[in-house]
């Protein structure tokens, strides 16, 4: 027999990402017992990082990327409170293909509202690694922080994901440069720097994650 596979179709770009600029003094880069152009550019490197994870986490799609938040299929609760047959159903909502490789994303708010919450037959959902040094795991499955997810529980608001991230697919266009401007600041007797990338990311399989969505 034969058949048809369906394809869809994902656009995915880059937007431009800016540190903008910071102004340090000659005197400075010149005097300095350590080199102060490493530490700016690392610290503006960081700002970069920490603009691309919201996105890549909440951002809305419209001249930003569309992150995996707002990307995944939804599964309500009530607002009132997330109990452990809420994070069964969210496990159970994935594609059971995936679920040998499913890793809970959520803010650490959520990790310290999970870390006291009981199933049924009173077994703590949350466990320490077997070994020192060893990740914890909630149901039996391995847990990142992202302080990019809400920590508010109200209607509305996504506060856990769960699935195989490899389904979100991220692109980088441009690695994370510096700009030196000896030019610009010149009459200041300064240097300008700032750093630059280009990123988007689309979530390219919505059965491999899936959100839980206070309602």
């Amino acid at each position: 027999e034969e058949d048809d596979l369906s394809f869809g179709s994902l656009n995915i770009g880059a937007y431009k990402y800016s540190s903008k600029a910071v102004r340090v003094s000659n005197e400075l880069l010149q005097d300095a017992a350590v080199n102060v152009e490493d530490i700016v550019s690392k610290a503006l490197a960081k700002r970069i990082g920490r603009a691309v994870n919201k996105h890549l986490t909440v951002g809305t799609g419209v001249n930003q990327p569309k992150g995996i938040v707002t990307a995944a299929s939804k599964i309500t609760t009530a607002a009132t409170g997330v109990v452990a047959d809420e994070l069964f159903k969210l496990q159970h909502s994935i594609d059971a293909a995936y679920r040998s490789d499913s890793t809970w994303m959520f803010n650490d708010a959520f990790l310290l509202k999970t870390r006291t919450m009981k199933n049924a037959d009173g077994t703590f959902v949350w466990a320490p690694g077997l070994t020192a040094g060893a990740p914890g795991t909630i149901l039996g499955r391995p847990y990142v922080i992202n302080p990019d997810m809400s920590a508010t529980f109200a209607t509305g608001e996504v506060v856990a994901l769960y699935g195989n991230f490899k389904a979100y697919t991220v692109r980088r266009a441009k690695d994370v440069s510096l700009v030196r401007m000896t030019e610009r600041y010149a009459d200041f007797d300064q240097t300008g720097f700032a750093t630059l990338a280009r990123f988007d990311g689309g979530l390219m399989d919505t059965s491999a994650v899936k959100a839980l969505k206070l309602a």
